[in-house]
């Protein structure tokens, strides 16, 4: 008896041995990370992180665009902003948008938003990855330099995705070759005095030292991980347009964090991150806000090391041998309380300490394990081995947007069931495809095809555009699309995610109200404002092409006296008629606008014009009939 118990015992120490050095080879290459990224994003959304009153974001949305005019903003209005937001006396504020150019046209609205900046001295303006047009070589792309010495601070703003196409971490130190630049949450906390430079750093996962010295690669350090707020929180939000028209008094941002960026449909970032399964996805602004709270909070979550992941495994599969035992139920108990206890404390160290430690690769010890110590349930070891890829599956089906990646040469290696819908294709007829085949992509504006190749070359920078897709089948999309390159490891080739939002709503939204603001509601032409803008915008071109320009103004002869005898419906049917007829012979040769009542603009540039005015405004006029009733 006593040899037999010694033989068990023999073959459970072998066994733990060889389940601890599986452990550390799967900790260290990461195989099982997308199971893990599951139960953390699960983990997420059942934490309740508050949301600070603290933080305030303004944001550029569609009522900005529609009130105050196509992007980008004068930067007058920056200035106004700002100066509107500092009567409040603000703890800091920062603006998300990039200032790397001055305005050649405007210089005077270089110097307002300058004098803007320097008069609210907590200004932090940031600092963004970029990549040059005509190479892979990166660069990081700074405010200009008068701006940049006004402003109390810079901070990076650069998102990274995960391998799944996913946003959930965070770094608080990054640059150019050395990781120089704080994160913009870290740089605001440093203005406002909460958390003063002497006090280092908050706590936070270091990155390891680097031992690839290349040049011209953007380094990151002190990784954190989000506590995103549960569904039904969220940042306070005021719209940029009602700050500028004084509908929101300057009190409201006393001693606040402020954040200035874009979350209109095609201009903020679309980021998906845990919580996106609830239909919210995040602007960059939004996404930096969140850092901020947990910051201002001491709630920033650590990734634990992989180093303690070792010893935490170690730990956990010395008590696994402990709570062995070869014969009777007492095992098969032990073991399932051994997974209910790793969940449960994983889940108190996320959310009571705030550090994460991936806890499938213990998972997967603990039911190997069991399998071995019970040769008659080996059959049920395939199950386990294909059920990583059933959950990422399941993983990458609740997230609402599409999810594709590639591989190094841009072929497509799989995607998920979003993306099927956009592209008109199963998963299985896409795979192998060269991506640019399957995601006819074109720029809105012009119809220019668009090729991700250019992107996919070498190691890029991410980066984000909304763009015009049309799919297989002749659906037309207008999707925001982000593209991340994930780093392959130990000599592995690197994957590339892209993600597709489809935001078609939202443009249509938008381009219906600037639409609706711009155009004559009765002619569908150009009102007074529209055509006024086109107007200066021509004079600017005929005076540097040396051209001339001619300037025709219209209106309809004793039209009260037609509203009069045959009513205003009759009216406004003349007044369509001739706004018809107008845009059928000039078509986009000339400007026309209907600045009001039975007045019309034309606006004619010398080069478009290859006939006289006389002859097509008088085929015009002829062309459409007067009512029989003569006055």
């Amino acid at each position: 008896m006593a040899d037999r118990r010694r033989k068990d015992w023999g073959v459970t120490l072998v066994l733990g041995a060889a389940l601890l050095l599986l452990a550390m080879a799967a900790t260290w290459q990461s195989w099982f990370s997308e199971l893990d990224n599951l139960i953390y994003d699960s983990f997420i959304r059942q934490m309740n992180t508050p949301v600070l009153d603290d933080i305030v974001v303004v944001t550029i949305d569609s009522k900005t665009l529609a009130t105050l005019g196509r992007w980008p903003l004068p930067r007058k209005l920056h200035a106004e902003l700002l100066e509107k937001i500092t009567e409040g006396k603000p703890a800091v504020v920062a603006m998300d948008i990039i200032f790397s150019e001055p305005d050649l046209r405007h210089p005077q609205y270089d110097r307002e938003l300058v004098e803007s900046v320097r008069n609210n001295g907590r200004v932090v303006l940031p600092v963004v990855l970029e990549r040059y047009s005509s190479g892979p070589e990166l660069r990081e792309s700074l405010p200009f330099p008068e701006l940049r010495k006004a402003a109390a601070a810079l901070g990076h703003v650069h998102i990274e995705l995960e391998a799944d196409g996913i946003a959930r971490s965070a770094f608080l130190m990054a640059g150019l070759d050395r990781p120089v630049w704080p994160a913009l949450s870290l740089a605001m906390a440093r203005v406002a005095g909460d958390w003063p430079e002497s006090k280092g750093f908050p706590r936070s996962g270091k990155t390891p030292v680097y031992t690839d010295m290349s040049p011209n690669v953007w380094r990151v350090h002190r990784q954190v991980l989000i506590p995103f707020p549960a569904s039904g929180k969220d940042i306070s939000k005021l719209s940029y347009a009602d700050v500028i028209n004084g509908d929101i008094p300057a009190n409201r941002f006393y001693n606040k964090y402020v954040l200035i960026g874009a979350t209109a449909a095609g201009l903020g970032d679309n980021i998906p991150t845990p919580i996106s399964a609830h239909g919210r996805p995040v602007s960059g602004v939004e996404f930096n806000a969140y850092v901020l709270n947990g910051l201002l909070q001491d709630r920033l979550i650590v990734p634990v090391s992989v180093q303690w992941q070792y010893l935490f495994n170690a730990l956990l599969i010395l008590l696994m041998l402990l709570l062995y035992r070869p014969r009777g139920w007492g095992w098969v108990y032990g073991i399932s309380l051994l997974l209910l206890i790793v969940l449960g404390m994983d889940y108190l160290l996320l959310s009571g300490f705030g550090y994460w430690y991936p806890p499938v690769v213990m998972l997967v010890s603990i039911v190997l394990f069991f399998l071995a110590a019970n040769g008659h349930l080996l059959r049920k070891l395939l199950r386990v081995l294909f059920e990583e890829r059933r959950l990422s599956q399941t993983a990458l089906t609740a997230i609402g947007e599409a999810v594709i990646r590639l591989d190094e040469r841009g072929h497509i290696l799989k995607f998920n069931p979003m993306a099927e819908k956009l592209s008109g294709m199963s998963s299985v007829e896409a795979e192998g495809k060269d991506v640019d085949d399957v995601f006819r992509l074109v720029y809105s504006d012009n119809g220019r095809r668009f090729s991700l190749q250019h992107y996919l070359a070498g190691e890029h920078a991410d980066f984000h555009h909304v763009l015009a897709l049309k799919n297989s089948q002749g659906d037309e999309y207008q999707v925001s699309v982000a593209l991340s390159t994930v780093p392959g490891g130990n000599g592995d080739r690197r994957t590339t995610v892209m993600v597709l939002s489809d935001v078609t709503k939202e443009h249509a939204l938008a381009s219906e109200v600037t639409h609706r603001e711009t155009h004559n509601v009765l002619t569908d032409l150009p009102n007074q404002d529209l055509i006024v803008k086109r107007l200066r915008n021509a004079l600017a071109r005929a005076s540097m092409n040396g051209k001339s320009l001619a300037v025709v103004y219209l209106d309809i002869d004793y039209f009260s006296k037609i509203n009069e005898a045959r009513g205003i419906e009759v009216g406004n049917h003349l007044l369509q008629a001739v706004a018809d007829k107008l845009s059928d012979f000039l078509g986009e040769k000339v400007d026309i606008g209907h600045i009001g009542g039975d007045e019309f603009l034309l606006v004619l540039e010398e080069h478009k014009i290859d006939r006289s005015l006389e002859d097509m405004v008088g085929l015009i006029f002829r062309s459409v009939r007067p009512p029989p009733t003569s006055f």
